[in-house]
């Protein structure tokens, strides 16, 4: 365990709780274990070109040449402006080149894992997908749909328990209105 933010969180609680981070026996032992949470939160922070490197690079050939999609994924993350937590449904389609590559059901939802698991903005989470995927697939096209529930946005601020979208198309999906109207049918769908 990282000694460093065991201290810092042990810091943290003293500032916020005082005397009441001894005498209460509530506290014992917490600094260690927001270092352990924040650790495992945020495990997609360090190798992560390694990790999605383990994620897609088995990737498999295909003459399969119409939409791949992956819906609903639920992941976490933390905001980079509060280190609040984020919950995100995620929906990725993407349509493999002629003769192409696929990957794993699974790589996707481990891709979003991987690098959800930093504090990382929402349109930057939707970009490096979006980077990975064309990096180790060269699809002919990729639809993205994030929704964030914004803990920063529902405990403080404005106090809202909406969610923030964020949309992006790539390639066919963006270019071809057939396919970005599949891509919306499968998003809004589920």
């Amino acid at each position: 365990m990282d000694t460093k933010v065991v201290a810092a969180a042990e810091q943290l609680l003293n500032s916020l709780f005082g005397e009441r981070v001894v005498t209460d026996e509530n506290f014992h032992g917490t600094a260690l274990r927001i270092a352990k949470a924040y650790a495992e939160i945020l495990d997609g922070e360090k190798d992560t070109e390694k990790q999605i490197e383990t994620a897609l690079s088995k990737n498999f050939p295909s003459s399969y040449d119409e939409s791949i999609s992956c819906t609903g994924h639920i992941a976490y993350s933390m905001c980079p402006h509060h280190l609040l937590p984020v919950k995100y449904k995620v929906s990725i389609v993407y349509m493999p080149a002629k003769n192409g590559y696929v990957v794993g059901a699974s790589k996707l939802a481990r891709l979003v894992d991987i690098l959800s698991h930093r504090a990382v903005l929402q349109e930057t989470l939707a970009d490096d997908i979006i980077h990975a995927l064309e990096s180790y697939l060269c699809p002919r096209g990729i639809g993205l749909l994030l929704k964030g529930n914004h803990s920063c946005m529902q405990m403080r601020g404005v106090k809202t328990q909406g969610d923030f979208r964020v949309l992006k198309f790539t390639g066919c999906y963006k270019d071809i209105d057939r396919c970005r109207n599949e891509a919306l049918f499968l998003f809004n769908n589920h």
